[in-house]
């Protein structure tokens, strides 16, 4: 979630409505719907949010199953410690 708030600038709201038929891994895009302007936005993944979603996917893979991208009772920890990932490049940004 943070990857999509601060790589991609998505509001708390559009990231909630996010499927996996929003990401086209294959691409490494994603297309989602911003209400405040009325239009379906496409942008590609950035590196560590298209690693990030292959680390979530395989730790959580009944998130991809049912549809939902951001299952919200999960902690992002392990994905990342899974795949030998941290919050590192995010803290950076958000300094």
């Amino acid at each position: 979630m943070l990857g999509l708030l601060a790589d991609h600038g998505l509001r708390v709201g559009e990231i909630a409505t996010l499927t996996w038929t929003n990401v086209d891994m294959a691409a490494r895009e994603m297309a989602y719907y911003r209400p405040k302007k009325g239009v379906t936005t496409r942008q590609r993944l950035t590196r560590g949010l298209y690693d990030a979603l292959i680390a979530y996917a395989d730790v959580y893979p009944l998130a991809k199953t049912n549809g939902t991208l951001i299952v919200a009772s999960e902690s992002y920890e392990p994905v990342l410690a899974r795949r030998g990932l941290t919050y590192a490049g995010l803290q950076t940004r958000a300094q």
